[in-house]
């Protein structure tokens, strides 16, 4: 007879499913903005990112507010409510509650939901709890991408608040089936305390430089490659054809989550940074690469290796510095820092493509 699959696999998994939900439901809004907020007297461009800024403004409050967020099951599901509501009321009030609420809700969700894995991961596991969660974030921003797309041609703003307050109310059921934690289990409960290291975390540990140093660098890694998937993604419409465009940005999203499944796996086995910089090299020539190639099955090739590359490169810096985090607090600081340097990296390399394509 099979066996089940450990109480910590179990609840990675029912977290990483919500998660896709969660960005499903983000992404539903993100790309039908220049539609559905079109005419509402401030361009889409600077809605949506007033919403991106409610979304990186809160990240950082949640640490000042922290008692709060104790129960990191209750936390995601309020957080995916609030998403689900601020869906729902997007025709209401010219937009500005409902993406507001869809923005804090957001912000809310992708840390605490973060840090709600790491400390369900079992031991010796975090990468591949980092990656699963990965995986399921990045393949419901794949699919609410299209789907809201579809959504707002067939029905406008009312079906992509329809689209996305199902996504995000669908999400509740596996949040509440995952195992609730409260950010009080010690290291050596939550399977990350120095008697149970893996053969990475001694490989590293002996000879790695002080946390912070660590840290530090796991966060310019994972700003680079997101920034430079970003660029790459903010080009593909540049590219000639009618079916290039179109194709290659679906490529690049969708090779983004095997590639977090699959640094997060290469993370338990191998040192994280090892692997972070290995992803931003390949990551870098493959850029390169993208610039200077005209055929059509080389630039869809690249943009390939581009999502994957990226997607092991994020998940490996998360897992250095997650491993780093021996204390609740600093597994919420973590989170919330790579959360930001994402964000962050998404703009820098949306900005790098315009300013090329000026330059160009």
């Amino acid at each position: 007879m099979t066996s089940r699959r450990p109480a910590p696999a179990r609840s990675v998994a029912r977290i990483a499913t919500a998660a896709g939900g969660g960005f499903a439901a983000f992404y539903t809004f993100y790309t039908t903005a220049s539609s559905t907020l079109d005419g509402t007297g401030i361009s889409a461009g600077t809605r949506v990112g007033i919403v991106m800024l409610v979304v990186v403004a809160v990240q950082p409050l949640l640490l000042l507010g922290r008692n709060w967020v104790k129960n990191r099951r209750l936390a995601v599901m309020l957080a995916l409510t609030s998403m689900g509501v601020g869906s729902a009321v997007l025709p209401v009030a010219n937009q500005w509650p409902g993406s507001l609420l869809l923005g804090l809700g957001f912000g809310v969700f992708v840390v605490m939901s973060t840090v709600w894995v790491k400390e369900q991961a079992a031991p010796g596991q975090t990468g591949r709890a980092l990656g699963t969660y990965g995986f399921g974030s990045a393949a419901g921003g794949a699919l609410g991408a299209p789907i809201g797309l579809y959504a707002v041609e067939q029905g406008g703003q009312l079906a992509v608040a329809v689209v996305g307050c199902a996504f995000a109310l669908c999400a509740l059921l596996p949040a509440w089936q995952a195992k609730a934690t409260t950010g009080h289990r010690s290291d050596s409960q939550a399977g990350h305390g120095p008697e149970e290291a893996t053969v990475a975390d001694q490989l590293a540990g002996p000879r790695a430089s002080s946390a912070t140093a660590v840290v530090s660098i796991s966060l310019l890694g994972h700003l680079l490659a997101v920034s430079l998937y970003a660029a790459v993604l903010s080009s593909v419409g540049n590219t000639s054809g009618a079916w290039l465009p179109v194709l290659a940005a679906l490529i690049i999203q969708v090779t983004l989550a095997p590639g977090r499944l699959v640094g997060g796996h290469l993370s338990d086995r191998y040192p994280p940074l090892l692997i972070l910089v290995l992803a931003v090299g390949l990551l870098t020539l493959s850029t390169v690469g993208f610039s200077v190639i005209t055929s059509q099955l080389g630039i869809l090739v690249a943009v390939a290796v581009i999502g994957f590359a990226s997607g092991v490169g994020q998940t490996a810096a998360l897992t250095a510095m997650m491993r780093r985090a021996r204390t609740s607090r600093a597994t919420e600081t973590a989170s919330a820092g790579w959360n930001i340097a994402f964000d962050g990296g998404l703009g820098i390399g949306a900005l790098a493509a315009g300013w090329l394509t000026i330059q160009g």
